[in-house]
């Protein structure tokens, strides 16, 4: 098999999408997810295998689309296939399907799939940044992801940071590597200790570690009992 090396996505392979705007008390938060689009996979599969190295395929059981990624192994003088169904999408269901599915194959490939360890980003909106339309919120605002460093022999992210339009840090994430061998499996946090589901800074080191300890990531006090509500 050629080369075969699986990168890691870098922040420019990625793109951010709202999941959520939720209003508390504290105020108006919009939660967003991380994406990239099936063009990323064709340029790591690419750069991995070679252009002329790998192939796709799709076929439709049922209602669900499945798609094939074949790739061309020298040595075995075969192809390798590995293969995953795809969703449907709200505007285009069998195009979307399609992307899906091929996204979703090339994870089995190793593309992407740190993402599945992506911190959650949930992001305070200021006053004049969203909109009020009867029940619903609304918001224009964009923001990107500035920097993402993962830690692949640990399977977590070190550094994750999120900007507006104008360059404004939105959200950071940033810790240490993890130790090996740590007996109570806890994490070593250093640098900034920022709230993973609020993006707060929290000054109390006793609720970084009692919520490293227990929760596997740093969260203010608000974030420990909404994520107790939600277990």
């Amino acid at each position: 098999m050629p080369n075969g090396a699986i990168r890691l996505l870098t922040a420019n392979d990625v793109e951010l999408r709202i999941k959520q705007i939720t209003e508390t008390k504290k105020g108006v938060f919009v939660t967003l997810l991380v994406y990239k689009d099936a063009r990323t996979d064709m340029d790591i599969l690419d750069e991995a295998f070679g252009p002329m190295n790998w192939q796709r395929k799709h076929k439709l059981i049922g209602n669900a689309m499945y798609c094939a990624i074949s790739v061309w192994d020298a040595d075995k003088k075969q192809w390798v296939e590995k293969e995953d169904a795809g969703k449907e999408s709200y505007s285009e269901t069998e195009k979307g399907q399609a992307s899906d599915s091929f996204k979703r194959s090339g994870v089995n490939w190793g593309i992407g799939r740190e993402l599945y360890n992506a911190p959650k980003i949930r992001i305070k909106l200021e006053a004049g940044e969203f909109i009020k339309e009867g029940n619903v919120i609304k918001t224009y605002k964009n923001f990107s992801v500035k920097s993402m460093v993962y830690d692949k022999e640990n399977s977590k992210y070190t550094e994750f940071t999120v900007v507006d339009e104008e360059g404004n840090e939105k959200f950071s994430l940033k810790r240490s590597t993890i130790k090996p061998n740590v007996t109570d499996n806890r994490k070593q946090e250093d640098g900034v200790a920022v709230c993973s589901g609020c993006g707060v800074t929290i000054t109390d080191e006793r609720v970084v570690q009692y919520s490293v300890r227990f929760y596997n990531q740093p969260l203010c006090r608000d974030c420990q009992k909404a994520s107790r509500k939600a277990a």
